[in-house]
């Protein structure tokens, strides 16, 4: 039986209600979640966990915006389950993924994307192998606190603005000269969708959202 290390990165936490629909996405197929915990991310895990991207012009940024807020880490399990949760994540660059699939349906731009998953048996055995040593994940229920999340969650979600931050961005794209007032609705946006968001969590989504559009 297949594990694979799958994390909710920054924009589905604070966008709690992202979370929490991809959540529900993995209990509807009966995956079995071994492990669940929110954490955060220290600079240390960050480097070692992109360490195969140090010295590509984009590692920094990849490393700041796992740090950006905690993130939901998980081991799943399940014969096939990475490939399976591969193809339910869609293609990475989020604007450019097909509907129907996670990151096509609530992923905002670029490397705002939703989800982290392993992309092969040897890359999952590395991750879950560094996530447990570097963490307690090794220790959590997975099932047990899948639900707790999705039950504390669930009630204060019912707002998806994605088609909306999409739009933004796409007009943003169009057209760099708007940013400061785009800048203004994508925080709009991500307030009206979780007001009980830390706001420095959310502004810094926020502007991580623009630097992606900005920079391709």
């Amino acid at each position: 039986m297949e594990q694979s290390l799958v994390l909710l990165k920054p924009d589905a936490v604070i966008r709690r209600v992202v979370g929490v629909r991809v959540l529900e996405k993995f209990l509807d197929k009966n995956f079995k979640i071994d492990n669940f915990l929110e954490l955060q991310v220290s600079e240390n895990l960050a480097e070692k966990h992109y360490a195969e991207h140090k010295g590509k012009p984009f590692f920094p940024r990849l490393k700041e915006y796992i740090m950006l807020s905690p993130v939901v880490a998980m081991v799943v399990s399940g014969d096939g389950i990475i490939r399976s949760i591969r193809e339910m994540a869609g293609a990475t660059m989020a604007n450019r993924a097909e509907p129907g699939t996670i990151r096509g349906d609530y992923g905002v731009w670029g490397g705002i994307n939703v989800i982290h998953a392993s992309d092969s048996i040897e890359s999952a055995k590395r991750e879950i192998d560094l996530w447990i040593s570097e963490t307690p994940l090794g220790e959590s229920d997975g099932f047990k606190n899948a639900k707790k999340y999705i039950s504390k969650w669930a009630p204060k979600t019912s707002i998806d603005v994605t088609h909306n931050l999409r739009e933004a961005c796409r007009k943003l794209s169009e057209n760099p000269n708007t940013v400061e007032s785009i800048r203004r609705q994508i925080g709009a946006y991500l307030l009206n969708e979780n007001p009980h968001a830390n706001k420095d969590q959310l502004n810094r989504l926020r502007d991580a959202i623009i630097q992606a559009v900005l920079e391709g």
